[in-house]
């Protein structure tokens, strides 16, 4: 088959997720496979294979004595975050790479992934820093590139197949004749290793047939890297430490971030050519927490250190470092719009164990195994060692945690540090929860504005005057068992959504109370809702078949009377916005309903610029709020809407198309969503730091209503299910719900609900083509969980 990159939907709940670091038990893989770079934050024992061995002091007891009772060559008491991430996602702890390399460790199933993290490793080359005269470890040649290389060197073995490795062992011959003959043909020397010469102008032929063989692996090994998380980093602490050992000048050592960044993200790049589509890219933890750099620039001057204790302009260079990474990664995004790019926030999740360590000690009843589980409490050991001797810190540089006469204390879970360098395994376990419900899911809150196509219950709160039924049966019997306000037999696609993205269902904006929680999004949509004006349509003389006054703009300012609940400065609302989604529309299929309703059929036309213009100028006040991700839904084929069949029903079978359904209002749905598209490209070009989504509603839809039994849809797409008799089921004076009416006995088999709107199913297709591909442009965000 062709490969192509598709987005890998998770099957786990993310919700669920931080209680999932906790249980014993085998829970389902949310990815095929986990492959880690980093330094001693991540190493898993790659440590134990490095001869003379670097950081002996990790091999050595007490490390390790929490969890696994014995050294493993993690810089810790017991398992790090990444540990905590593998178990969650119901993979095994990471192998060290080079303990397989060496022969040390059995293949086993290589496939569920691999650590090629190295204690002391940096970013970048160890050649570096040797050239600006600094002293540096060994490991430093163990850095993000070298262990890069050696994750190119695993995929032979990873594709699982021993034809594929002896292609691999060609490619590498070919690559070395390559280049070893471009420098012999250069020196006019022979090519002693192979006893023949071979001139400059076969290069490039060889160079072709060795880029070929490259080519086939990665396109043997593309579902297998596609389907798999990249965790990349923390790295780059060590790249820093070395300057910090000569110099506190802050100045001296800042320029090194822009490089250090740099090889992070061309490192994501050469992954993502190579098939890879998720990452997790965490920042660097407060260094100015840190017991052995508190130590070392120790100070009586009190206005160095914040409230907790920590040195600030350490802190102030780690967040530094990582605001450039995520300004970086953000245009990695909008390069590669089909990968999912987590920004991993090690720092601000630390800082919650310095700041208030209290919070820490709480009982958590586990939802799936209903049995309590008491967490460490830090106390006041935030900044003290657990494992060291001596000082304000109970950490010296010159007797360390695994030295001689150096013991550890009765319990590290009491406390965050271990050994002054790194963290204690339950400081990392809080880290990975934190940063596990915060980051596996791309979208924290979704905020939605639009029509009855996506409202959750506003004009219901609003009375809904002229449409009362909606709070009664049968709508909302399918799923929610009861009327919501949604103009359905049960979820909508902006449900759906929000499942996908394990966020809750949006509470509508009319029926919020004071104790609600709005963080995780809000829902301004109105059933009836236009984008224009009610005064446009009430000089149109249309004033009188309005369901509501809502207009888009009405509801882009309940989102500003809003906005100071959510968000209090810039910086925090530029923070939170970031990681929402927006979705502005369906919006504009009532401003055409109602004329067409009233028999205006010649002003459609004309009134598809307006209407076009108003969803530009709210999606343009929208991204000036804040927002950074829009999706922007275009127009249901209406032409197969059983409303339409049935008022402009004709005798003519040249006015329908093969599915029965009018062209010419199929034909007009069409135009809209052409001149909406054309107005979203020029929202791109203004707003190049915006990620403006077009959502085909329509080709999403056409599908079902083409082949409506291959969807499940055996009554047909065309006839409603809750209506009164006619040849669509509907009838205008007896709609769905009123007297007359009555509701099909499996709403799953009909895609029309009321003549009007559509049902749960059909929504749930259109929702998994937006979200899994391919109707939305660019594509969503990987969601993390799978609709079934």
């Amino acid at each position: 088959m062709a490969w192509s990159v598709k987005i890998w939907s998770l099957r786990c709940v993310v919700l669920l997720l931080p209680l999932l670091l906790f249980l014993p038990t085998n829970v389902t893989a949310c990815y095929s496979s986990l492959f880690s770079f980093g330094d001693s934050l991540t190493d898993t024992g790659n440590l134990n294979f490095i001869f003379p061995p670097q950081s002996p002091n990790c091999l050595l007891p007490p490390y390790g004595q929490t969890h696994f009772h014995r050294p493993t060559g993690r810089c810790s008491d017991g398992r790090l975050i990444l540990d905590f991430l593998a178990h969650s996602l119901g993979l095994p702890y990471l192998e060290p790479y080079l303990g397989f390399k060496s022969g040390a460790l059995k293949r086993g199933n290589i496939k569920q992934g691999m650590n090629f993290a190295v204690a002391g490793a940096s970013a970048l080359d160890g050649s570096f820093f040797e050239e600006k005269g600094f002293a540096v470890d060994a490991t430093a040649n163990f850095s993000l590139r070298v262990q890069l290389d050696w994750f190119k060197e695993l995929l032979p073995s990873l594709c699982g197949s021993s034809y594929s490795e002896v292609i691999f062992s060609s490619f590498l011959f070919l690559h070395y004749v390559v280049v070893y003959s471009n420098y012999s043909t250069q020196k006019d020397k022979e090519f002693t290793k192979m006893k023949l010469k071979i001139r400059s102008a076969r290069i490039p032929t060889l160079l072709a047939i060795s880029n070929c063989i490259w080519d086939f692996i990665i396109a043997g090994c593309k579902k297998v890297i596609g389907n798999s998380l990249f965790i990349v980093g923390e790295i780059g602490g060590n790249d820093y430490g070395y300057p910090l050992s000569e110099t506190t000048a802050f100045g001296d050592f800042v320029p090194y971030i822009p490089q250090v960044v740099s090889v992070i993200t061309s490192v994501i790049r050469e992954l993502i050519d190579l098939g890879a589509v998720t990452f997790m890219v965490p920042g660097m933890l407060p260094l100015g927490c840190n017991s052995a750099y508190l130590t070392r620039f120790a100070t009586t001057d009190e206005e160095e250190y914040d409230q907790v204790g920590c040195l600030k302009w350490l802190n102030t260079f780690h967040e530094y470092h990582n605001e450039l990474l995520q300004i970086e990664l953000n245009q990695l995004r909008g390069l590669y719009p089909h990968t999912n790019i987590i920004y991993a926030d090690y720092f601000n999740a630390a800082l919650q164990l310095y700041k208030s360590p209290e919070q820490f000690g709480i009982s958590i009843l586990l939802a799936l195994s209903c049995q309590p589980l008491w967490l460490a409490r830090f106390g006041g050991n935030v900044l003290k060692v657990c494992c060291g001797v001596d000082g304000p810190y109970n950490y010296n540089e010159i007797s360390k945690c695994g030295d001689e006469g150096v013991v550890a204390c009765d319990d590290p879970s009491q406390y965050v540090s271990w050994d002054g360098y790194h963290m204690t395994e339950a400081a990392y376990r809080w880290i990975a929860i934190v940063v596990s419900s915060r980051s596996l899911s791309p979208y924290n809150a979704i905020f939605n504005f639009g029509d009855s196509l996506s409202d959750t219950g506003n004009l219901l709160a609003s009375g809904a005057l002229l449409f009362p039924v909606i709070g009664k049966f049968p709508y909302g019997q399918t799923f929610f068992n009861r009327s919501t306000g949604r103009c359905s037999d049960g979820r909508l696609v902006i449900d759906f959504i929000a499942e996908a993205y394990k966020l809750q269902y949006l509470l509508p904006y009319l029926a919020l109370t004071k104790d609600q929680n709005v963080h995780p999004g809000v829902n301004f949509a109105v059933a009836g809702a236009t984008a224009l004006d009610t005064k446009f349509f009430i000089e149109a003389g249309l004033g009188k078949f309005l369901w509501t006054n809502n207009s888009l703009n009405i509801q882009l300012g309940w989102f500003k009377k809003l906005k100071p609940s959510l968000c209090t400065s810039k910086l925090d609302c530029d923070s939170y916005f970031e990681r929402s989604l927006f979705v502005v529309g369906e919006i504009g299929g009532n401003d055409y309903n109602y004329a067409a309703v009233a028999g205006n059929i010649t002003q459609l036309q004309a009134t598809v610029p307006p209407v076009v213009e108003a969803i530009k100028t709210a999606i343009n006040e929208l991204i000036a709020e804040g927002a950074r991700e829009l999706l922007v839904p275009g127009n249901l084929p209406i032409g197969c809407s059983a409303l339409y069949l049935t008022l402009f029903r004709s005798e003519n079978k040249e006015d329908y198309d093969g599915n029965g359904c009018l062209k010419s209002f199929n034909g007009f749905a069409e135009y809209h969503n052409k001149e909406l598209k054309l107005a979203l490209k020029t929202l791109r070009q203004t707003n190049p730091h915006a990620r403006i989504l077009y959502a085909d509603y329509y080709g999403a839809a056409k599908r079902f209503f083409h082949a409506p039994g291959h969807y499940g849809f055996s009554s047909g797409a065309l006839r409603a299910c809750c209506g009164a008799p006619g040849p669509y089921n509907f009838n205008i004076s007896a709609r769905c719900g009123h007297t007359g009416s009555k509701v099909c006995a499996d709403p799953s088999t009909h895609a029309n609900w009321d003549g009007i709107h559509l049902t749960e199913a059909a929504y749930k297709y259109i929702a998994k083509g937006l979200i899994y591909g391919p109707f939305s442009y660019p594509p969503l965000k990987t969601s993390p969980y799978k609709i079934p």
